[in-house]
């Protein structure tokens, strides 16, 4: 139902955060380490290449979840534009962008 509504292909956590009403995202990854806090060279590299994918995709939930706001945004008329202004969460919910907030107060 909410990708009808938007129109555009998502990643799963977006459409999840839209769902659910917060954001949603995965899990961050956790380091391997010996007993003493140090880890082996392999497992440091494997950590490394982990960590910078759950960035990126971190970076493009935000990224779709912003997209999404303007989608939603898009599809209001001036009436329910003159709405929006009257709420008092709508002002930060406009300048972050935030898709979840705009949908809390529609």
């Amino acid at each position: 139902m909410i990708r009808a509504q938007i129109g555009m292909e998502c990643n799963a956590y977006v459409l999840e955060s839209i769902e659910k009403g917060k954001k949603t995202a995965p899990g961050k990854p956790t380091a391997v380490t010996k007993n003493d806090g140090s880890m082996t060279r392999p497992k440091e590299m494997k950590f490394k290449e982990r960590y910078s994918r759950y960035l990126i995709q971190i970076k493009n939930i935000d990224s779709q979840l912003k997209q999404c706001y303007y989608k939603y945004h898009g599809q209001c008329d001036s009436n329910m534009n003159a709405l929006l202004e009257e709420d008092p969460g709508f002002k930060e919910a406009h300048q972050n962008k935030d898709v979840i907030e705009l949908i809390s107060i529609l």
